[in-house]
């Protein structure tokens, strides 16, 4: 090799070296050589890591970037957790709070399992960051309920006066922008008040007026962000049709009401905290752009239409202790390619995959014990069914498994073959069957 071959090479090398630095945070400077690469991997931030490619158990970063990944094996032999991503520079800080998976439960996995991370905000206050353009009404209303009389301070962000809201309860109040542009609305809430943003009674969101009703905020398009504080609850239709809300961060001891997020298109990935155990039904309805589920370890309960009409959700890794999934909880969602339902969940509700045009095959573990109307009709591209209970779950009707592909095959316990095919609504499949499993 020549010596200016040579130079080449190692100009190279100093190049993508750089661009790892960059890649991660970190400050390039421009030098000759190699000399000055232990200072600029110094300006690398803490914590800070590149997108991961997605294995078996896969570690989310709150805007769904996969920051750590591992194979089951890999999983199992953890002696602790990864280091979070560090969020502590952002223009609202966040300080990691916790993973909704611990060690223990990691280490004890036996299917595929997405971990997501949960921060809190540094300050202890809710942050709702808005954008108002010069077309837009520059009134912002404001709902929220209290349990202490002006128990909440709120600062919108331009430099005039807080307010505080008198009354318990359900409260509103509002304020006028004098000029477009982009505010961060803080709600911090005194010791011993609790915060709810939006109205259960009302199906009022947190920004916007009575759910129907015709208004320049009824969808609330101006929110772009919200950073929650810890403790505080979202009622029902809290975030309801925030259609340009890009992310959401949520600290433990949260609560979460039915349609929470229901129509927020521009939503990728939302971290459900540890402690919640009951989703109520329709809470991540119509949010297009989702492409990843994070559910804690210790939720058990999915309710009507969760993920129903995300078309962009394409992998649905619920946790062990899921042991009940509604009906219509990923219904329309056409993108999706593989789900995994975990060993002890026992209902499957109906509706609960109707049209997931691209899902080849399916596992239904041991533990499902019935199985609800039109759970699986218009999977067109459904090839395999793999059933793994000994006794025959019990079927809602005929209608289950509707536009069947010629080719699907049926895998079901060659010891309860017979059974499958004589079960009632079983019997009409029994041409499909094999006794492989």
């Amino acid at each position: 090799m020549s010596i200016a071959s040579s130079l080449a090479a190692l100009q190279a090398a100093r190049d993508d070296i750089a661009n790892a630095i960059a890649a991660m945070g970190g400050t390039v400077n421009e030098g000759d050589g190699f000399a000055d690469f232990a200072d600029n991997i110094g300006t690398i931030p803490s914590g800070s890591v590149t997108e991961t490619e997605p294995k078996d158990v896969n570690f989310y970063d709150y805007n769904g970037v996969c920051v750590y990944a591992y194979t089951l094996e890999e999983a199992t032999e953890l002696t602790a957790l990864p280091e979070a991503p560090d969020h502590s520079s952002d223009d609202i800080p966040l300080i990691f709070d916790e993973w909704i998976f611990t060690l223990a439960q990691v280490n004890a996995l036996t299917s595929k399992c997405s971990v997501g991370a949960n921060y809190r905000t540094t300050d202890g206050k809710t942050h709702l960051v808005i954008k108002i353009n010069e077309k837009d009404r520059k009134v912002v209303p404001l709902y929220f309920s209290q349990d202490v009389s002006n128990g909440v301070t709120i600062d919108w962000g331009d430099g005039t006066s807080t307010t505080k809201v008198s009354g318990t309860g359900y409260v509103n109040t509002s304020h006028t922008y004098a000029a477009a542009g982009t505010y961060d609305i803080t709600l911090d809430a005194d010791e011993g008040c609790t915060l709810i943003l939006g109205s259960n009674t009302s199906f009022v969101s947190v920004l916007g007026t009575t759910y129907g009703q015709t208004s320049n905020y009824s969808f609330c398009p101006m929110l772009r962000a919200a950073r929650l504080a810890a403790g505080v609850s979202i009622s029902s239709y809290g975030f309801y049709s925030c259609v340009n809300m890009g992310t959401v961060s949520l600290p433990g001891g949260i609560t979460l009401g039915a349609r929470a997020f229901m129509n927020c298109c521009l939503l990728k990935t939302v971290t459900v905290p540890k402690g919640i155990t009951t989703l109520n039904g329709y809470t991540f309805n119509n949010c297009y752009s989702l492409k990843t589920t994070l559910l804690p370890h210790g939720i058990t309960t999915l309710g009507e239409g969760e993920f129903q009409n995300c078309y962009n959700l394409k992998s649905a890794v619920l946790p062990g202790s899921v042991s009940s999934i509604n009906s219509g909880v990923f219904q329309m969602c056409t993108s999706l390619t593989e789900v995994t339902i975990p060993e002890g969940a026992k209902v499957i509700g109906g509706s609960q995959h109707r049209n997931n045009y691209s899902l080849s095959s399916i596992v239904i573990p041991a533990s499902v014990e019935s199985i609800g109307l039109s759970a699986f009709e218009e999977c067109y591209n459904m090839a395999h069914y793999y059933f793994y209970p000994t006794t025959p779950p019990v079927l809602a009707s005929t209608y289950i498994f509707g536009l069947l592909r010629a080719d699907c095959v049926f895998h079901v316990p060659a010891a309860s073959l017979t059974a499958y095919q004589s079960a009632q609504y079983w019997s009409g499949h029994a041409a499909r069957m094999a006794g492989d499993l």
